[in-house]
This record gives C-alpha cells, sequence and structure tokens, in this order.
C-alpha cells in the first residue's frame, strides 16, 4: 500500500506527517499579537536556531531559515500567520544523513543528500555529496551511513513514489525523540 493521497503543498505536507504521526521538529502556527504563545514555545523547545515560516513558505529575508531566539520577534512583526520550528542545524552535531529522497514502486531509488554538519534548510541539495538514480539492491547505498534506515524507514511506513526529505541522527531528537527526522513530504509539487 502506498500513500494514499496527493500532496500539493507544504501546508499538505505538515498535515500528512502529523496524521501519520511521523517525527519532525517541534513547531508551533501562531498569528500576529501571539506573543505569548511564541515565548512558550521558545521556552519548552530552547534551541540555538528556528525557522519562521509564513503561509506561502519560508519568508524571503536574509536569515529567515537560521533565526536566533532574540531576533523571531522582529521577523514575526510582518506577518499575519505564521509559523516557528526549530531549526534542524540545531541538531546538526549529531546529524548523520540529511537530504531527499524517493523510492519508486519498481525499486529505483533517487537519492541526494550530505553528511555536511554545516548544511541547513535544503543546503544538502547544493553541499550534496551523493546524486544518486539507481535501485535499491546497488550494493553501493551500503557505503552510505544510515541509508539502510531511511530505506527501512520508507518501506516500513509505505512512503513509496513519495520525495521524503529527511536526516538521520545518532540520537533521537524532535517531537518524539527518534533517530529519524521527516522534514516534508512531496507527490504533486
Amino acid at each position: 500500500m502506498f500513500l494514499e493521497r496527493k500532496i500539493n503543498s507544504k501546508i499538505e505536507s505538515d498535515r500528512e506527517i502529523k496524521r501519520r504521526g511521523f517525527n519532525t521538529v517541534p513547531l508551533v502556527i501562531c498569528e500576529r499579537g501571539d506573543l505569548g504563545k511564541i515565548e512558550n514555545f521558545i521556552t519548552e523547545n530552547e534551541a540555538p536556531f528556528y525557522i519562521v515560516r509564513d503561509k506561502a513558505g519560508i519568508v524571503r529575508e536574509e536569515g529567515s531559515a537560521k533565526v536566533e531566539k532574540e531576533k523571531i520577534l522582529d521577523h514575526v512583526s510582518k506577518l499575519d500567520k505564521f509559523s516557528v520550528e526549530v531549526s534542524s542545524i540545531s541538531y546538526a552535531k549529531n546529524r548523520k544523513l540529511f537530504g531527499e529522497i524517493m523510492i519508486s514502486s519498481d525499486n529505483s531509488i533517487y537519492f541526494t543528500g550530505t553528511d555536511d554538519k554545516t548544511a541547513a534548510g535544503r543546503e544538502y541539495l547544493t553541499k550534496a555529496k551523493w546524486n544518486i538514480e539507481t535501485d535499491i539492491f546497488d550494493k553501493k547505498l551500503k557505503e552510505i551511513t544510515d541509508m539502510d534506515k531511511i530505506i527501512d524507514y520508507i518501506s516500513v511506513n509505505n512512503l513509496f513514489n513519495t520525495v521524503v526529505e529527511f536526516a538521520t541522527f545518532d540520537k533521537g531528537v524532535g517531537v518524539k525523540q527518534e533517530e529519524v527526522v521527516v522534514f516534508e513530504l512531496r507527490t504533486n509539487y
């Protein structure tokens, strides 16, 4: 059984990740003036960096994908509805593999990723160590740390024919304190 629904946007991806109960980074949805809600979130989810997103995606200002907690209120002051989430770069010292992968129903695999701990956001694309198109039986995949972990994760969770943006870690992180974090699922965008 494959992913039952098509995912057409980041908002739909977030909903599907939540619906399926996948581990992700802590996130809160806010509206202009929710200062107490933002402060509580930051207190409960202490991290070096956060991401601020408006309804259309990451705010296209310098540093919105890597915002220090002291600067969050400045970033959100211009937004009506937005999210604040812990940036994955906050977990970078424990990150082992970071990228996006799709395994097709015919066992083809497409993977772009890195083990570069300085990569943030979608920099796994520009700092890619691997950009692979092969099949899941390719022995070279075993040479990539944690590739077996993410392939197993996709198989167990029936995420075939879906681009999975993810990271693996050497300890539990994220909302559920697990070693795999899913940032985004894509099928139609």
